[in-house]
């Protein structure tokens, strides 16, 4: 009983703190944490979750490579904690659940600033990790984030940047619809990871697929989950203009301006150029010249 109370309350309090994450509630989600590490020393998911803060704080200003240092130092002590644990139990599924998303968001980011070889490598290391755990847990949802992640990438990426492609025959290859099926089992059923897995399939579905409204179900889920996440808010207004929704599109954008006025957390002057520039052409549609 006492085993089952307080995986419940490690449960209840990971979520609380997921939650205030994607709320952009970047300081209750730090304490929330913090007593999570206070409470469950031995555990790494605590300091998986810090990294994560920084991680949104990277996501919500691109251009800001600020916090990118601390971000790798943090996921440094995560997976020095997850091999610590290794050590002692090499079947433990959380330390390879957190090491592998640890070196996989480490990736994700050096994706993101274009060092290639760099990501694919820390895909190819992290697959193993994921796979592992997996064939421990089979039940897992979560676990399944990091093969969608990587068929699915691995996949499409070098079609869409071919100077990646000869990088390619040193890693296992990727397979589109796999990956997509790994993602969406963990949009639906996942534990901790499920918004994350739902925010990689609304990006997929957009920039990949081209399948607006498939887009369109996810934005939706998310902007109504957390209306003042700004990275949500304004992918659901480009969405539907996409789809020519503009009754939806200047409803977002307007409220997205009012939120950079208010200067709401990552409503930042990036936002507030995209918010005025759609609310000007509709105005300009309307003919209100002077608006």
């Amino acid at each position: 009983d006492y085993l089952v109370s307080s995986q419940s309350d490690f449960d209840s309090l990971t979520a609380i703190g997921i939650r205030q994450i994607y709320n952009i509630k970047f300081e209750d989600a730090e304490i929330t944490f913090r007593k999570l590490i206070a409470d469950y020393p031995e555990s790494p998911a605590g300091r998986f979750f810090l990294a994560m803060i920084d991680w949104w704080k990277i996501l919500l200003d691109l251009d800001n490579e600020g916090y990118d240092e601390i971000f790798y130092q943090k996921l440094e002590d995560v997976i020095f904690k997850c091999d610590e644990i290794l050590d002692k139990n090499e079947k433990d599924i959380d330390a390879l659940f957190f090491k592998g998303g640890s070196i996989g968001f480490r990736g994700r980011l050096r994706a993101l600033r274009e060092s290639w070889l760099k990501a694919a490598d820390d895909g190819r290391i992290a697959l193993p990790i994921v796979q592992r755990a997996a064939k421990l847990d089979p039940e897992n949802r979560d676990v399944e984030l990091g093969f969608g992640i990587y068929n699915y990438y691995a996949a499409v990426i070098p079609d869409k940047y071919p100077i990646v492609k000869p990088l390619m025959i040193f890693f296992p290859n990727g397979d589109k619809q796999k990956g997509l099926r790994h993602l969406i089992n963990t949009a639906e059923q996942g534990k901790f990871a499920k918004y994350e897995a739902q925010y990689f399939l609304m990006t997929l579905y957009f920039q990949f697929e081209y399948d607006y409204y498939k887009a369109e179900e996810y934005s939706k889920k998310l902007y109504e989950a957390f209306p003042d996440n700004p990275v949500f808010e304004r992918w659901r207004g480009r969405i539907a203009v996409r789809l020519g929704d503009r009754f939806t599109a200047d409803l977002i954008f307007k409220d997205v301006y009012k939120k950079c006025e208010l200067r709401q957390i990552g409503y930042n002057n990036k936002a507030e150029r995209e918010a005025a520039y759609y609310i000007g052409l509709y105005q300009r549609e309307d003919r209100n010249i002077d608006s």
